[in-house]
């Protein structure tokens, strides 16, 4: 796997890697925690990343060409990348770090592979694993319909690696309701934020 390896030394306590295998939910519980927080008046960004691929509906990710993420990609304004699948994902520096000089939450949906580098980059940021029972989440990529026989089977092939990655902040069990999953990242997510705060004095 490529991936980028650019140095940065913005201040990254709010930043938020969320990762997990495919079919773990991931999008979907960024996606209400997110409403959760805004309803709670946290400010909280889910960042939309390129891809070179034709996005999920559950996705914040934005298709591009893969020229067009190539040429982006050699102006270096991706704060991290990588190819899976054959497909390109890219987080737009100015999207990651823009939030976090406002002092508000990130959150990004990254690959597990890009942890290290990931840490190396931003090394207050936190990681969240959504875990789930590997049959639930053959059944969900399944169920959505997105890849073709081959894709669903690497996927498949994929959920089994035992990827060396750094371990998590924070697990949130997603084998369930996963409504209680939602309130695991929020309460996470509220907590890490009012901590902040409390830290630095803000009264953002």
């Amino acid at each position: 796997m490529e991936s980028s390896t650019t140095e940065s030394h913005i201040a990254s306590d709010l930043l938020v890697f969320i990762v997990g295998i495919s079919g773990s939910g991931k999008d979907t519980i960024m996606r209400k925690a997110s409403d959760n927080l805004f309803i709670e008046q946290i400010p909280v960004n889910i960042l939309q990343r390129n891809i070179t691929r034709i996005p999920d509906k559950t996705e914040e990710s934005l298709y591009i060409s893969e020229e067009e993420f190539l040429l982006k990609k050699s102006r270096e304004e991706y704060a991290l990348f990588w190819n899976v699948y054959n497909n390109w994902y890219g987080c737009p520096r100015t999207l990651l770090e823009a939030p976090l000089q406002r002092g508000e939450v990130i959150l990004v949906n990254v690959s597990r592979n890009i942890l290290y580098e990931a840490r190396e980059k931003y090394p207050a940021s936190k990681i969240v694993l959504i875990d789930v029972p590997i049959n639930i989440a053959e059944k969900r990529i399944k169920n959505r319909g997105r890849e073709t026989d081959y894709l669903l089977n690497e996927r498949k092939i994929r959920m089994y690696d035992k990827i060396d990655m750094l371990p998590p902040d924070k697990v949130v069990q997603n084998d369930g309701d996963i409504e209680k999953a939602v309130d695991e990242l929020t309460n996470y997510l509220k907590k890490l934020y009012l901590e902040f705060k409390q830290k630095n004095g803000s009264d953002q």
